[in-house]
Formats: C-alpha cells, structure tokens, sequence
C-alpha cells in the first residue's frame, strides 16, 4: 500500500550558472538562515532529524532545493529572502526562482519501475567497501548494490513514516563507477539505472549525503 507525500521544488535563476555543487549550495543557503534547523537537518538541541526534509542539489548550473513534510512550508517562507549567494569567493546574484509542488506517491508498487541516478549515489560504508572490492566479478558487485540499494529504499521509508508491508525488490541494471568527494575526502559514487518494486518521488535521494544532493534520482520512461 501507498502514501501521498506532498513535495515542493525550488529552482533559482542566478546572473550566471552555480559552479557549485549540492554541499556547496546547502553551506550557502544554511548561511543565510542559520537559525533554521529544518534547512540544517539539526534540532537547536543538537539533536539530527531522523531524515533530511530539504535536499540541495544543483543541475545544469541552476541550483535547486526539494522540501518533504515540513520541509515544504520553509521554502516559501525564505525564497523572497534569498537575494544573493556565496560561495568562497564567488557571490551570485539571485534574479528569480520556480516553484513546483507536487503530491507524490511513495511505497511498494505492483510493478517494477526504472529509475536513473542523476548524481553520484554512495552506496559503500567502509565495511561494505572492503565487499565490493573483494566481491572481483561485476556481477557479484551488481548483486552487492542491490542489497544495498534494498536497505537504501527500507532507511528513507522509516524517514517518510512509511512502514514497509512486504518485500522489496530491486536490481541493479547499470552502473558506473565516479570518484567523487564528500566534505573533501574522496569516495567512490555510483551512477547508472536500477530498478525496484517501490515508488519514490523524482528529485529525491537514496543513499549517502542526501540533503547534499547526493544519489538524486528520477523516473525512467
């Protein structure tokens, strides 16, 4: 059985394309609203969120903001106020925005869908590195993310509240190996398809770094 999940979007136009990427762009915003604990994904108390309610991803140089749950009210509530953004020494001028809301579906599907990432997805935790690069063949490597992508899918569930009622299928039609960095370290991402029999809204994120728009993905046709 399904959910419905309300989902906002917040694209910005800028006075020239965002070279940043999606760290890049949460430090900027969180900068400017540094009191607001939804865009940090921390409680004042210092507490984490168990998920987070805005990711910040950046595509084809416009950078971008998707909201869940509570995270949907704040972003209409701080786009007037995002005049300018910094980024190290770069500053970029914000000369509008679009706004897309959307009630998405979310839960297991009586079919298999198709997804492509559009950003790099880190599946590997230190232990299941030393896995995958053990495992040799590409095909135990495949079976290897698949499982890791199952429990990828299980974690965002308990994120949106949503209680798995059976089993979750999905396999790995192809990836790419990327080498990406995360808060400066190197990591090894992924990017490619995968399929599975569960529903998730386009423009979020499995995996790794979510709220730095890591791991995005979105429905293939």
């Amino acid at each position: 059985m399904c959910k419905k999940i309300r989902t906002r979007r917040l694209i910005l136009h800028m006075d020239r394309p965002f070279r940043g990427d999606g760290s890049d762009l949460r430090r900027a915003v969180t900068g400017v609203f540094p009191d607001n604990p939804v865009l940090h994904n921390h409680a004042r108390e210092g507490c984490k969120y168990g998920a987070p309610l805005v990711r910040f991803l950046v595509q084809d140089g416009l950078p971008q903001m998707m909201a869940v749950g509570d995270g949907v009210p704040v972003l209409e509530s701080i786009r007037d106020e995002i005049a300018t953004l910094r980024v190290f020494s770069q500053v970029y001028q914000v000369t509008g925005w679009d706004m897309h809301d959307c009630l998405s579906t979310y839960g297991m599907a009586g079919h298999e869908l198709v997804y492509g990432f559009l950003s790099p997805w880190l599946a590997l935790n230190e232990m299941n590195y030393r896995k995958y690069i053990r495992s040799g063949s590409p095909e135990k490597r495949k079976i290897l993310l698949g499982t890791i992508l199952v429990g990828n899918i299980i974690s965002m569930s308990k994120g949106f509240q949503y209680s798995v009622p059976d089993r979750v299928n999905a396999r790995i039609i192809f990836t790419d190996e990327v080498e990406t960095k995360l808060k400066g370290t190197p990591f090894l991402g992924f990017v490619g398809a995968f399929s599975a029999n569960f529903e998730i809204p386009d423009y979020w994120g499995i995996g790794k770094s979510v709220s730095r728009g890591f791991g995005t993905i979105k429905r293939m046709d």
